[in-house]
């Protein structure tokens, strides 16, 4: 064996395999946490409601929002703290006639690609099998598409249920915060989002103002950046206090930085690659 072809086998070996170690060994500790998140998350957290078209459904997805539950509470490292209910409609007319009536809009149809929403006390989910006729920009083959989706959610039910505004009512000026977490807790915040935030701030693309983030076709990816930014800037204890923001201004204040600076530090952040 030639000795150039050793010393890169010797390197992998010292550096490579400690790396998987320690890859490993953050697996298990996260593996750990999980499991004691789990033991806060009672039997009773959640009532889930559905038709009898979505029976042979309705165990997959009962099981899958107690994971998703888990996975929340994991991520903030703190409690859910009242129970609350799930909704699972059959069909788009059902899940449009109960949000006429919680949003006091009797005319309302929802837009195509709505097909779920979360606030403190309920989640609303449209059935995955009426997405193929009844929804677009979605895959209804795509189960991992449904679960990211559902915790989507369930974020905003958790994060209701630590806001002042459990349904989030008058808080559009911090959309972008509410969406932003529920976007990078779902782990919707993938490669292809992460490259169209880059991309916006490459082009100019990103609004002047914070109000504006939760816009246009990239508000998904520009808002999921800017919270994981945060969150990698600030630290996890400070995502959490951010949860029982009602303004903007309060969020400004307790990551002690004007907004301007905000918005360009967490866009030189991205063409750094950080």
């Amino acid at each position: 064996m030639r000795p150039l072809v050793v010393a890169i086998l010797v390197g992998f070996f010292q550096t490579t395999l400690p790396a998987i170690a320690a890859s490993n060994s953050a697996t298990s500790r996260l593996a750990g946490q999980m499991a004691e998140a789990a033991k806060t998350i009672p039997d009773s957290l959640f009532i889930l409601h559905s038709s009898d078209s979505d029976v042979a459904f309705s165990g997959w997805f009962s099981a899958t929002c107690r994971e998703s539950c888990t996975r929340i509470a994991s991520f903030f490292d703190t409690s859910w703290i009242h129970p609350f209910d799930i909704y699972l409609y059959s069909d788009r007319a059902s899940i449009d006639k109960q949000w006429q009536q919680d949003w006091g809009m009797p005319d309302f149809k929802s837009e195509c690609w709505m097909v779920a929403s979360g606030i403190g006390t309920r989640l609303d989910y449209l059935s995955p099998h009426a997405w193929r006729t009844e929804a677009c920009e979605h895959d209804a083959d795509d189960t991992l598409e449904w679960k990211e989706i559902l915790t989507h959610e369930l974020t905003h039910v958790f994060n209701g249920q630590h806001n002042p505004v459990p349904d989030f009512t008058g808080l559009d000026s911090i959309g972008w915060l509410v969406e932003g977490l529920a976007v990078l807790v779902s782990g919707q915040l993938d490669a292809e989002r992460l490259t169209q935030a880059h991309d916006a701030v490459a082009n100019h693309q990103i609004p002047s103002h914070l109000a504006d983030f939760w816009s246009g076709s990239h508000r998904y990816a520009i808002c999921g950046s800017l919270v994981h930014y945060i969150d990698q800037a600030y630290g996890r204890q400070t995502i959490r206090r951010l949860l029982c923001c009602v303004s903007e201004e309060q969020v400004l204040a307790i990551l002690g930085i004007t907004e301007s600076e905000l918005i360009e530090n967490w866009k030189t952040s991205l063409v750094k690659g950080d």
